[in-house]
């Protein structure tokens, strides 16, 4: 058996093994939904099933109540120490072979939508994180890397992993990845517009007041400032290439996804209809930067 097939078969056993807890493990969180920064029956099952396996979990990391983040012990399933022969090492290395080693983060979700539940599938990604963990620890570990998992709270609205990276939960994560359920047949590698991140950014004009009728040229109309900026934004990103500065968005996906739409304009009309209205708001849904 080669090396490839050796592992996918190690991966495959340790998996049918842990498919009845995994499943039980989906369907509690199907169950029992809990949404954004809420989900602390949701995060303690995740802990208990990694406990129970031999995984050193935290709950409560980055400053979340309800991240988590999981590991196994060098002796047990971490990355091993590393032999070093080269002496100018860094004391950092030498004292810590482990930094070093590759890094690869498991990504958890267990967050739900409010009123519907799981129907995002988080249940699902869960199971399926706690179980390719499980199944690829000590695999890792032999090839002298580490493995974590990291379970990211809110992630429907709340930017709870946007939240973990501003803490410095991924500065030492050489590459992190996950799986996300959907419909239909096949997988797709990559990710496509329909799951391209978002940053809400809120833009207010600010005009001045004049009447409408007598001395309109007084005035200075936000609502204008609104409809004008939302005109330049939906022409310029019809031109926006793949290759776009680094200040706007990093993705790994060399499409064009990036998109910006209004999610909402609101007029505010300090008199009557016979003011020009002197202040506008909209809140626009762009890329992370």
């Amino acid at each position: 058996m080669t090396g490839a097939a050796s592992v996918d078969a190690e991966v495959a056993a340790t998996l049918a093994t842990l498919r009845p807890e995994l499943a039980r493990l989906a369907r509690e969180l199907y169950d029992e939904p809990e949404i954004g920064f809420a989900e602390h029956a949701s995060a303690a099952r995740l802990a208990a099933l990694l406990t129970s396996h031999g995984a050193e979990v935290e709950v409560g990391v980055f400053g979340l109540p309800t991240a988590l983040r999981a590991t196994f012990p060098a002796a047990d399933g971490g990355a091993p120490a590393a032999e070093t022969s080269d002496v100018e090492a860094s004391d950092v290395e030498a004292s810590d072979p482990e930094a070093s080693a590759p890094h690869f983060a498991i990504i958890a979700e267990y967050d739900a939508l409010p009123g519907i539940g799981h129907a995002c599938g988080h249940n699902i990604i869960a199971g399926v994180a706690v179980g390719a963990f499980l199944a690829a620890a000590p695999i890792v570990a032999r090839l002298g890397g580490r493995l974590s998992l990291i379970g990211t709270p809110a992630e429907e609205n709340g930017g709870g992993k946007e939240l973990i990276i501003r803490a410095g939960g991924f500065d030492d994560v050489d590459a992190a990845g996950m799986v996300h359920p959907s419909s239909g047949a096949g997988t797709t590698p990559v990710l496509g517009q329909r799951t391209t991140g978002v940053r809400r950014v809120a833009v207010t004009y600010h005009g001045r007041a004049a009447h409408a009728a007598g001395a309109p040229w007084l005035g200075r109309n936000a609502l204008d400032g609104v409809v004008t900026g939302y005109q330049g934004v939906a022409q310029l990103r019809q031109h926006i290439l793949p290759r776009r500065p680094r200040p706007w968005c990093r993705r790994a996906d060399p499409r064009p996804t990036w998109a910006t739409s209004v999610a909402s304009s609101r007029r505010s009309i300090p008199r009557s209809g016979s003011a020009v209205p002197t202040t506008c708001s909209r809140t626009t849904p762009t890329s992370p930067i």
